[in-house]
């Protein structure tokens, strides 16, 4: 894999000595620079005429409605608070945390090589197999609730969702922060989106030392309609903060416009994001 890599960044490095081929690369990047600022002003006049509908619901075009994200504590979802039962709180999980339920990712650690990460959840997990006998397993509610119950061993529990659902649309969409100065640039981000009418939920990562922002959607969206809407509302968070850069930013969840057909199994499903476990 390594050499595979090493291979392709000479063909890489090649291209960019070619004079012709930098042209038709720099012809097409000014294309989509003045596609990208149409959208973001596009964007920016659509979020503007959701925050003014802010209070006035009934006065609000249904289209605009379908196309950003709801407000939640409203809008049918099911109800549930800390003293409610299971089963309402994983209603509601359910009905926000949107991804495929047809396949889940779960963590993994290799005593023998000593690395960790994610992957499909799966009949026979340690089996080698080709692509077509891969069974991969469901997110069930049994899943679920051993994922929010956190119990002693959190590493074969925590769950992964896949955003991405078949058809290329999502139902969520996160914003993934860390590095230096992930906390004031998290919390601009979420400020642009209450500024424009968009209710969020933060976390802190796994990890401690980043964030993600999470916004829902009433109904399944195209994900380069809601990506797009992410980056309308990072560039208004850069321009509001003023010392706000990229350097935090990590990317959007779903991280792929539409899903890689002819990938290898375990990356068709596009990225995954760990699940909210605090719950």
């Amino acid at each position: 894999m390594a050499e595979i890599a090493q291979d392709r960044s000479v063909d890489l490095w090649a291209e960019w000595n070619d004079p012709v081929e930098l042209r038709m690369r720099l012809d097409a990047a000014l294309v989509e620079i003045a596609e990208l600022r149409e959208d973001n002003d596009r964007l920016k006049q659509l979020l503007r005429q959701r925050a003014s509908a802010v209070g006035k619901r009934d006065l609000v075009d249904p289209d605009l409605i379908a196309a950003v994200p709801v407000n939640l504590p409203q809008d049918g979802l099911p109800y549930a608070d800390a003293s409610s039962p299971p089963s309402e709180k994983l209603a509601l999980f359910k009905a926000l945390f949107v991804g495929r339920r047809d396949v889940y990712a779960t963590r993994f650690f290799s005593r023998k090589s000593g690395r960790h990460g994610w992957s499909p959840a799966e009949k026979e997990f340690w089996r080698k197999r080709d692509d077509a006998e891969r069974e991969f397993l469901p997110l069930t509610d049994e899943v679920l609730i051993a994922h929010l119950s956190r119990p002693a061993d959190e590493r074969d529990s925590h769950v992964g969702l896949y955003p991405m659902l078949p058809d290329d649309t999502c139902q969520l969409l996160a914003c993934d922060f860390d590095g230096a100065g992930w906390q004031g640039d998290a919390a601009a981000y979420a400020d642009a989106c209450t500024r424009a009418g968009i209710h969020t939920a933060a976390e802190i990562s796994r990890s401690g030392a980043g964030a993600h922002v999470w916004m829902f959607f009433t109904e399944p969206v195209l994900a380069a309609s809601a990506r797009a809407i992410g980056m309308g509302l990072l560039r208004e968070a850069i321009d509001r903060r003023g010392t706000m850069s990229l350097t935090s930013y990590d990317r959007l969840f779903p991280a792929q416009d539409s899903l890689p057909v002819k990938a290898a199994a375990r990356f068709r499903f596009g990225n995954l994001i760990a699940a909210v476990a605090r719950w």
